[in-house]
């Protein structure tokens, strides 16, 4: 939370949270304050001689019973308490003199405003408090009197205060606690969604390849075609573990200097160029006829906007393998200008292949479109002309 949030709670804490009421100990203090003040309210009746069938001192019996009530309304609604008090006070000063419940009006409801109301309203009150003090002792011709109750109302304005500055810090830590929380919630889903996004990228496209290949040559009895289809399962199948063994080194933050193959050769296949000269390998060696068009140079390209043509790229060669017959056109196209990148993938619709139409669990599609997405372009995917047809723009820089 900002510096300037923060004030802005001291300055108004009762318009933004119920200080007093969130915090614990304030509750449990208010809670003694309001049950001694109906104690003292129930006694009120005895003290001013309404049970011995005496003379009835009504002037104090309204006195002493709006002090207490404004006591034990001074935690709740200290507002309302204060004004309620005033009238102990005004009785106070039309009798000449006080029935003692004086003090249980200014001292819960100044601590009670210092810490719920505005500032303001607790100047307005310490002064009003003030001349009354100052009326009484002028009245009273006492100077311990004004004296007393003066010192009374600084030490009470600055123990309100001091209040006041501890519930709104602990208010103001638990807001930060609560918006930390939401943001370790947040950065764990996003997390989570990056791994399951690099995770499908790094497996889908391998894995089809491997199936391709049980699908081609599974039933085959010539060992010449066998041993072709093993080595492509074998090269498939390092490159998925390679890429998989980088992705954990990254997660874990450390490097597998034990393995064979080196995991930081998976950045330089991300180049744009190189993975457009891999697919087309592979779309080839499985029968289709891939046209690769590259009119953009990409030596100027960042990492992030490599890797993300390039996962494009591969999740599109992809659905070629899985979903579009063999012996088929493809085209892939790399344009672009000084401000964006425009990639074009088509292919002809097809049936499937129903020995990878298992490996599709539409989520291919979807990673796309949250990577365009976080470096600000656009994808966009659909039929046309019989043709299935990706198009992703995205910006330069």
């Amino acid at each position: 939370q900002t510096s300037s949030n923060k004030n802005n709670s001291w300055k108004h804490p009762a318009s933004s949270v119920h200080l007093w009421n969130r915090v614990t100990p304030g509750a449990g203090i208010g809670a003694l304050v309001s049950f001694f003040a109906a104690v003292n309210l129930i006694d009120v009746p005895r003290e001013t001689g309404m049970l011995s069938g005496g003379a009835v001192e009504w002037w104090s019996f309204i006195s002493l019973a709006a002090g207490y009530i404004a006591m034990g309304l001074a935690p709740w609604a200290p507002l309302p308490a204060a004004g309620i008090g005033l009238v102990t006070l005004v009785i106070a000063l039309a009798t000449g003199h006080g029935t003692g419940a004086e003090p249980f009006v200014i001292i819960p409801c100044l601590i009670a405003v210092a810490v719920r109301a505005r500032r303001s309203y607790l100047w307005v009150l310490a002064g009003v408090y003030a001349v009354w003090t100052v009326w009484m002792a002028v009245n009273k011709q006492n100077t311990t009197f004004g004296w007393g109750y003066g010192l009374i109302i600084f030490l009470t304005v600055i123990l309100g205060l001091v209040a006041r500055h501890f519930v709104v810090d602990r208010v103001a830590d638990r807001r930060r606690v609560t918006q930390l929380e939401a943001q370790i919630k947040h950065i764990r889903s996003e997390e989570r969604e990056r791994l399951a996004r690099e995770l499908h990228d790094v497996v889908a496209h391998e894995l089809s390849i491997i199936a391709l290949q049980y699908t081609a040559y599974g039933d085959s009895d010539d060992p010449a075609e066998l041993r072709t289809a093993l080595a492509k399962v074998n090269q498939a199948s390092k490159k998925a573990l390679a890429e998989l063994r980088a992705l954990v080194g990254i997660l874990r933050d450390l490097t597998d200097t034990g393995t064979k193959i080196d995991p930081l050769s998976i950045l330089d296949q991300a180049r744009v160029d190189n993975t457009m000269t891999m697919i087309a390998t592979t779309l080839e060696e499985h029968g289709y006829h891939p046209a690769m068009r590259l009119d953009v140079p990409t030596d100027t390209f960042n990492a992030s906007l490599h890797n993300t043509i390039s996962r494009i790229l591969t999740e599109a060669s992809t659905n070629i393998l899985r979903y579009t017959p063999a012996g088929a056109e493809c085209a892939f196209t790399v344009t672009g200008d000084v401000d964006q990148v425009c990639v074009t993938v088509t292919s002809p619709l097809g049936a499937g292949n129903p020995a990878t139409a298992w490996l599709s669990g539409g989520w291919g599609l979807t990673g796309l479109r949250e990577r365009v997405n976080l470096i600000g372009g656009t994808l966009d995917t659909g039929t046309a002309n019989n043709h299935w047809v990706v198009t992703a723009t995205l910006p330069r820089h």
